[in-house]
């Protein structure tokens, strides 16, 4: 029998019926344990993927898009713990920084009123901030990353997210790379395309309009967060 939900096409985690939800979990989890937590915890506390692989065809990885200051802190809080834990893995994110306040203030006007069906005053932060999270890791450490990162979803408080300090610039924005940058690096740059869905795609070059319109110039290395 087919899959139902793990389709390769973009599917609304919120039109799936609530008995259905382990079963979509567990499809996109693609025979790993620790990837089918770590969607089930993060469901839990509303911190959600909106793509991931377990590396059947490339890179195992995790994507979330960042909408609130409670999904940026968590991002920030998840990825501090692995890149103190020292595990080889890539955590990499997309932000707002490479443009200067009075750029983002102007795209983000641009945006809420040329495409309203996709962009509002709720959803796009009034600041410049982190957009977007993404962990690859190794197929060899799969499961452990995998593992921390779901422990750490489930364990963390409130209290604790609360005093989690988000990033004002640039260089505040934490990253780590793979140790062997010159037989993956290229690769996982590949993979973030790879991992975004068609309606990100779109939203994307919708921002890219937006942005060529108010003459803002983003940094060939953006991608990676250098």
């Amino acid at each position: 029998m087919g899959n139902k939900y793990n389709t390769g096409m973009p599917i609304d985690i919120n039109a799936i019926p609530p008995e259905e939800i382990k079963k979509a979990f567990h499809e996109w989890a693609e025979g790993s344990e620790a990837l089918e937590i770590l969607l089930n915890e993060g469901y839990k506390k509303g911190f959600l993927s909106y793509a991931c692989c377990s590396g059947d065809s490339g890179l195992p990885y995790i994507n979330y898009e960042l909408n609130d200051d409670y999904s940026r802190k968590m991002a920030i809080s998840i990825a501090t713990e692995l890149i103190n834990s020292k595990l080889d893995c890539q955590i990499s994110f997309l932000h707002d920084f490479y443009n200067t306040e009075e750029e983002y203030r102007k795209m983000r006007k641009s945006l809420i009123e040329s495409f309203p069906n996709d962009f509002s005053e709720k959803s796009l932060s009034p600041k410049r901030t982190i957009t977007e999270f993404h962990v690859f890791t190794l197929l060899d450490n799969r499961e452990e990353v995998f593992r921390m990162m779901a422990r750490h979803i489930k364990e963390i408080k409130l209290d604790q997210l609360d005093s989690v300090k988000l990033p004002t610039s640039r260089e505040e924005v934490p990253n780590s790379y793979f140790i062997n940058q010159s037989t993956t690096k290229k690769f996982a740059t590949v993979e973030i395309g790879r991992a975004t869905t068609d309606i990100s795609l779109e939203i994307k070059e919708k921002v890219a309009r937006v942005e060529a319109d108010v003459g803002i110039k983003r940094d060939d290395d953006f991608i990676q967060n250098k």
